[in-house]
């Protein structure tokens, strides 16, 4: 294994020093090196059973969205993603970054916290997540959802027990024309 990584190392560094050699690496790395991956990281305390935390993306009508996502709990919580939310309010902007910290390409897609929901939309993933078990869409589907443009997505995660407990969700994806 070392020395596999030493060779994609040498590659890479060869590469980028200007040699002719050609470097094999997977879509998702190019889209990090081109600067089109981006990711929103949260980690926070929820306090009281049935709280519900929710998180509104708003995909632009130009660009394909391919997303993925992964929340880990430390108590047990319902993840449910909705497709064409109603708000009435989109809530507080979120600050999505780009993987590559190098590039100044900005995400395309909106994202805000505590949206003001009218209508959830149309449920098209649940699942339950523990501190024993994370959930992802990784782990159901093993690949992304290609997200309709000009659309509403809200993930609503409402907490099962007493108590404080955090919730950590990662969403990430990559944009292309």
């Amino acid at each position: 294994m070392k020395i596999i990584m030493m060779l994609l190392f040498l590659s890479v560094h060869a590469f980028a020093m200007g040699a002719s050699s050609g470097v094999s690496m997977s879509f998702n790395d190019h889209n990090v090196h081109a600067g089109k991956h981006f990711f929103y990281h949260s980690n926070q305390d929820v306090t009281d059973a049935d709280t519900v935390v929710r998180f509104l993306f708003i995909t632009p009508s130009v660009k394909n969205i391919h997303a993925r996502f992964s929340i880990e709990a430390e108590d047990e919580f319902t993840v449910e993603l909705y497709e064409s939310a109603v708000v009435s309010n989109n809530g507080t902007p979120i600050t999505i970054l780009n993987n590559n910290r190098n590039s100044t390409e900005t995400a395309s897609v909106q994202g805000f916290s505590a949206p003001t929901v009218t209508n959830d939309g149309t449920l098209i993933w649940k699942a339950v997540v523990t501190a024993s078990k994370k959930t992802s869409l990784e782990r159901h589907t093993n690949y992304e959802i290609v997200a309709k443009n000009s659309t509403n997505y809200m993930f609503k995660i409402t907490k099962a027990a007493a108590g404080t407990h955090f919730i950590e969700p990662d969403f990430y994806f990559f944009e292309h024309p």
